[in-house]
């Protein structure tokens, strides 16, 4: 049978929903049907023993129907950026990428008329 303990960053324990209430580095003794219904809770804050898990790979593809979103490595939406010309610097954050896809995506009324039209002084015909 699995053994799941619980490591995640709360110390003094916590309430996991569904999972139960959980002490900090307290094995508890779980079914492999159990850790198969919560395998993706278990992810990141739990280590198991004994468990069988089924791997699941899961690929983003970039293409003109999807956008970046936060699932996306770094890497990937750089990529897409270039595909589509937005410029960025390599040192910006992934939240700061992630900005400027959606300004890209979703132009204001201002940004649309930047540059676009020239500055006049009122007296064109």
């Amino acid at each position: 049978m699995p053994t799941v303990t619980y490591r995640g960053e709360h110390k003094a324990g916590r309430n996991m929903g569904a999972m139960g209430f959980w002490h900090w580095g307290e094995p508890q003794v779980k079914t492999q049907e159990w850790v198969d219904t919560f395998s993706k809770g278990l992810v990141g804050n739990f280590h198991v023993d004994g468990s069988m898990f089924a791997l699941t790979i899961i690929t983003v593809a970039s293409s003109e129907d999807s956008a970046p979103d936060m699932g996306w490595t770094k890497g990937d939406i750089m990529s897409w950026m270039d595909e589509k010309d937005i410029s960025y610097s390599a040192l910006n954050t992934k939240a700061k990428l992630l900005a400027k896809v959606d300004e890209y995506l979703n132009p204001t009324e201002d940004s649309m008329s930047e540059g676009s039209m020239e500055q006049t002084i009122g007296d064109e015909e």
